[in-house]
């Protein structure tokens, strides 16, 4: 849960859940490893919330909208009848992925009831204002930033000693990657029952 601790990640889970409640639309943006995969699964699954991957054909998309498993081409149409006719929430992960023939359809969607969650990398948010400023105005734009030095430290340092934190923050802009580094570590000094993650210890995993 760590990614979800801080203040800006409770403040957008917050906003997220708000926005769900309303059948309001959203646009979620952040780069790699800043916690919006995360920050999605922490979203209760409910009949009413719909989980697609952004990837696939036109077709493909809208079967997964409706629910349906073994989508056909020739079929489209029923499948956006089908979705505007029983509105929902659809989360879309990775949303920069999704081909420009679905942004039309999205905007039906949406008029229709449903509520449109996307979460992509920044440049989403540019890739709608150009190509989909229709779409774009019925979302709501939220920036998830990377956590600072210190608000991560603040979330490991009974374990971790300052110096040595600083090093997992600087050696990678990925959280992801330092989800893992803080992991291997913690994991260490439990198996050698120490106290304190030092500079030492994490060199360790670094240099891996």
């Amino acid at each position: 849960m760590l990614f979800i601790k801080d203040q800006a990640r409770h403040n957008c889970l917050n906003a997220v859940t708000s926005h769900i409640v309303r059948k309001d639309s959203l646009l979620i943006a952040a780069n790699y490893g800043c916690g919006k995969t995360r920050l999605l699964k922490e979203i209760k699954n409910s009949p009413t919330i719909v989980r697609i991957r952004s990837l696939g054909s036109l077709y493909q998309l809208l079967g997964r909208i409706a629910g349906v498993k073994d989508a056909e081409p020739r079929h489209k149409d029923k499948y956006l009848d089908f979705r505007c006719d029983h509105p929902v929430t659809l989360i879309i992960d990775e949303a920069q992925h999704l081909p420009h023939s679905l942004y039309p359809y999205l905007k039906i969607i949406m008029d229709a009831g449903t509520s449109v969650i996307l979460a992509g990398l920044p440049e989403l948010h540019d890739t709608l204002k150009n190509k989909h400023p229709d779409v774009l105005s019925r979302l709501t734009h939220i920036q998830l930033e990377p956590l600072s030095e210190d608000d991560l430290y603040g979330l490991v340092k009974d374990d971790f000693e300052a110096d040595a934190f600083s090093v997992i923050y600087g050696s990678t802009y990925d959280m992801r990657m330092m989800m893992s580094h803080i992991k291997n570590c913690r994991d260490y000094i439990t198996s050698n029952q120490l106290q304190m993650v030092t500079v030492d210890i994490v060199l360790q995993f670094i240099k891996e």
